[in-house]
């Protein structure tokens, strides 16, 4: 079975952006819950962005996280560079926080704005 025409099964993929194009792609991996205060995490993901030669683009990615319910929001890491395939894109301590359920947001950035977002739900709980 190959769902991918374009590369063996189980290959390394490859991207090609051709003139203006621009290929992204980005994620964050699952958060073990419950977290207890005190934990820090490193946050996991991939961030990558293959562009053709006649795009002229800076990119960049902002890692932040809120208590859902609430406006706040905090950033942990900010102008951060990929690419990042499976690596760290930011350390989350949580000594800070009070117990309840937040959200990480991972934001890719094109020229400052953002392009794209993803978010990964988890719980933080008392000692």
């Amino acid at each position: 079975n190959r769902c991918n025409p374009f590369n063996p099964a189980g290959g390394e993929s490859v991207f090609r952006a051709g003139d203006r194009a621009t290929i992204a792609a980005l994620g964050l991996q699952p958060i073990a819950t419950p977290l207890t205060i005190g934990d820090t995490i490193d946050l996991l993901g991939d961030l990558f962005v293959f562009s053709g030669p006649g795009a002229q683009h800076t990119y960049s990615y902002t890692l932040r996280y809120h208590k859902i319910g609430t406006s706040s929001v905090a950033t942990i890491m900010a102008n951060g560079q990929g690419p990042k395939r499976n690596e760290s894109l930011g350390v989350l301590d949580t000594s800070s926080l009070s117990a309840g359920d937040y959200a990480a947001i991972l934001e890719l950035l094109k020229d400052g704005r953002q392009m794209a977002a993803v978010t990964r739900e988890f719980r933080l709980v008392s000692r």
